[in-house]
């Protein structure tokens, strides 16, 4: 297999100084302040209802950890991305017992070989990974050549890893990572289908590779991308919960989605960074 390093060459040159991507907001212009707790019960209870879920007799506490994820194109953006899913990385190695729902993982584990090919972008984990010679690869054998291009894990700084390590990163995140890893476990967290028309509205508006700002505010998108997606989210929270009542629940999504707003009667959410 073509080393990713050598094949993308966003992270072959010498890392800049950390203050260099200071500077790079974290979408905090998303976060909600004064929320008003109880607002979207209403919606919680239609979508529950709608498909037969008994909602949650106690308030579920949940850890929402907004995320930069594979999206801008920028090399200084990449890097900052990249250095942002470290820091996740660094947080779930030390909490590796906690229930990870995180964006886009429609099965328990993170196997995505169905979504459009837009989506899988060329040099992601999907295309040069798991479809290297055009055949879809057991998630073993995905597993087996994570941990080589890992052979020692997840190194403890970020200045420690190699460009391909950081590529890894970038484009598969850092839950997906410690997954194949074995640190952790991932838990369903979408329905494909939604998805799928979600990702299929973005490409029709041509807006798939362009930042929430361009279409957050368009009411179609922000309910399909953001609503619909965050409903579906708390289903399999609620489902999860009532099988795991003491493992702790931490969201990782991208940090447009407004989680926090949904809290009230059934769901106790609180934004960490």
């Amino acid at each position: 297999m073509v080393g990713l390093g050598s094949a993308i060459g966003k992270f072959t040159q010498p890392l800049r100084a950390d203050a260099e991507y200071t500077a790079y907001p974290h979408y905090t212009q998303y976060r909600v302040k004064d929320v008003q707790v109880g607002a979207r019960d209403h919606e919680i209870e239609e979508a529950f209802k709608a498909q037969n879920i008994p909602l949650p007799k106690t308030r579920i506490k949940i850890k929402f950890r907004p995320q930069i994820h594979e999206d801008v194109k920028t090399e200084v953006i990449s890097e900052y991305t990249a250095r942002a899913q470290f820091a996740i990385a660094q947080n779930i190695k030390k909490n590796p017992k906690k229930a990870y729902f995180d964006e886009g993982t429609f099965r328990d584990i993170p196997f995505f070989s169905q979504l459009p090919d837009e989506r899988l972008n060329s040099k992601s984990l999907w295309k040069t990974l798991a479809h290297p010679e055009g055949v879809e690869l057991s998630p073993k054998e995905i597993e087996k050549r994570i941990q080589k291009i890992f052979p020692n894990g997840l190194p403890e700084k970020y200045a420690k890893l190699t460009a391909e390590q950081r590529e890894r990163l970038y484009f598969d995140g850092a839950s997906t990572l410690l997954f194949w890893l074995g640190v952790t476990d991932k838990i369903k967290t979408e329905d494909e289908v939604l998805s799928k028309k979600a990702l299929q509205l973005l490409k029709d508006r041509n807006l798939l590779n362009l930042p929430p700002e361009s279409h957050w505010n368009i009411p179609e998108i922000r309910k399909i991308v953001y609503t619909d997606r965050e409903l579906e989210v708390f289903k399999n929270v609620a489902i999860f919960h009532t099988q795991n009542p003491r493992r702790e629940i931490e969201l990782i999504f991208g940090a447009a989605h407004q989680f926090e707003t949904y809290n009230g009667k059934y769901f106790d959410i609180e934004v960490v960074d």
